[in-house]
């Protein structure tokens, strides 16, 4: 699961406009930007620490740009 960071992208906009830098366009904020993270897993299944390591690698190569993730249903 992912967790949307909506409270981050108030936060920037807010800054922004007090600093006078604000633009009213749209801004994207992946995991790269911190504008999603991934969920906490709570539950307990075997090999839990590799799948969680194997995510963990994955998120890395996403946000160093190594996999590219489509942003619309064509690019799957």
């Amino acid at each position: 699961s992912m967790i949307k960071r909506v409270d981050l992208a108030v936060w920037e906009g807010t800054r922004d406009l007090v600093d006078g830098k604000f633009t009213a366009e749209d801004r994207v904020m992946g995991l790269k930007e911190g504008g999603v993270s991934l969920a906490p897993v709570t539950l307990e299944f075997p090999q839990k620490a590799a799948a969680l390591e194997k995510v963990g690698k994955l998120r890395a190569q996403i946000i160093d740009g190594t996999i590219v993730v489509p942003t619309d249903p064509t690019g799957l």
